[in-house]
């Protein structure tokens, strides 16, 4: 496995334990609904842009 390839794995696995801490969070009533997903959401542009980032490199 690449540099690259388990890299993207552990951010992968980074991306899912927010997914599961946002949600398990919002059910407990532990933060804001609205701050999270917004939150989330600065998240996932970040994620997105990272992979075209990591990807348009050789």
């Amino acid at each position: 496995m690449t540099d690259d390839a388990s890299r993207r794995q552990s951010i992968l696995g980074v991306y899912v334990l927010v997914q599961a801490t946002v949600i398990f969070g919002d059910r407990n009533a532990n933060f804001d609904s609205y701050q999270s997903s917004k939150w989330l959401r600065h998240f996932e542009l970040w994620y997105e842009s990272y992979f075209k980032a990591a990807t348009n490199h050789p």
